[in-house]
């Protein structure tokens, strides 16, 4: 029973656990779902910021690099218009530098169309600083978002271990003190066991020093034969109107009942009551007769004597008609009547025989 009781409360915290958890496994679904949608907000936002600061940053590149451009462009002219000046000085100054000149020129050519080609490398570099700044916020963007669904995720496993080893702390303390009510009952029981066996070795020693003032009929019969109601109740003794069936197949059943283990114990007690009753009865029966002969004795004492007291009162002596004023009642005595008990005929037997 013990068990049953315990796999039922099992079976009510469970299910209590297991709606607690899907209330709460629907609670974070929400919350997640919440947070994915805030999140895909602000990355929409993001975005938008991200792509109109893109605009403007290559606008102002694209008018940056027209600057440069025209710039470069401006000053390569003044350094031509220079150049030609210097030239047509030069030519007229001297032509002993024509050759160098037009090294010079040569040279400025190439220094140009390098000039050229590094800016087309910064260009170029610049460009992909810009992609791989968007790749950085990008993937920085991505990984604050993913560690801190983690970092919440992690927060609420961390929540949920506590309060499962809570619960599994208070049930292993409720576990524990139904163990130790359980160890309580059980040695109670023993002890009760010890009590009602040391009861039962108590009475065997005393049927034992009791069987040693049992007189020789009880030595022969110890137990009296009960009333046989089947045999009452086919002979047509007894009546009990519908239920005879029923009655009758109770009679008839011969099974071992284990209310009948204490039919001979009980029959002893029931005579031994009965004894003591009868006892009491003599007993109160021969004060009653003993008191009865006092006052007949001292009525006698007072007729035979001479006093007031005696003179002022009837004598009990005198004989008036044939009649004693004695105050005497005449004793009937109790074991005159029969007493009628369960196998009284059996009883009856027995004093026959004895």
């Amino acid at each position: 029973k013990d068990v049953q009781t315990l796999q039922k409360e099992f079976e009510l915290e469970r299910a209590q656990i297991q709606d607690k958890h899907a209330l709460e496994k629907r609670e974070l679904t929400l919350i997640i779902e919440q947070v994915e949608r805030d999140e895909k907000n602000r990355e929409q936002a993001d975005s938008t910021d991200y792509l109109s600061q893109l605009e403007m940053i290559r606008n102002r590149n694209i008018e940056e690099d027209h600057q440069m451009k025209s710039g470069l462009e401006q000053k390569i002219e003044d350094t031509r218009t220079k150049c030609k000046e210097k030239l047509q000085h030069y030519q007229n100054t001297t032509e002993s530098s024509t050759a160098d000149y037009k090294e010079d020129l040569q040279r400025d050519a190439l220094l140009s169309k390098q000039v050229e080609r590094k800016l087309r490398q910064v260009t170029r570099m610049h460009d992909q600083i810009q992609h791989w700044k968007l790749k950085i916020s990008q993937n920085k963007s991505d990984c604050e978002e993913r560690n801190a669904q983690l970092r919440t995720e992690k927060d609420h496993i961390a929540k949920h271990f506590q309060e499962l080893k809570a619960k599994m702390n208070h049930f292993r303390s409720e576990e524990k003190k139904r163990l130790a009510d359980l160890t309580q009952n059980a040695r109670n029981c023993i002890k009760s066991l010890k009590d009602q066996l040391s009861l039962a070795e108590k009475i065997l020693k005393t049927s034992q020093l009791c069987r040693k003032f049992e007189t020789e009929r009880e030595k022969v019969l110890p137990y009296y034969l009960s009333r046989d109601l089947l045999a009452e109740f086919e002979e047509g003794q007894m009546d009990f109107g519908d239920d005879e069936e029923d009655i009758k197949k109770e009679l008839t059943d011969v099974g071992i009942d284990e209310w009948t283990y204490l039919d001979n114990f009980f029959k002893r007690y029931n005579k031994v009551k009965l004894d003591h009753l009868a006892i009491e009865q003599e007993g109160k029966r021969l004060h009653k007769e003993n008191l009865q002969l006092r006052s007949i004795l001292k009525q006698f004492l007072d007729g035979v004597s001479v006093n007031e007291d005696v003179l002022s009162q009837p004598n009990p002596l005198l004989v008036i008609n044939g009649k004693v004023n004695l105050n005497h009642v005449p004793h009937k005595r109790i074991g005159e009547k029969k007493v009628f008990v369960e196998a009284a005929h059996h009883m009856a037997n027995m004093a026959h025989y004895s």
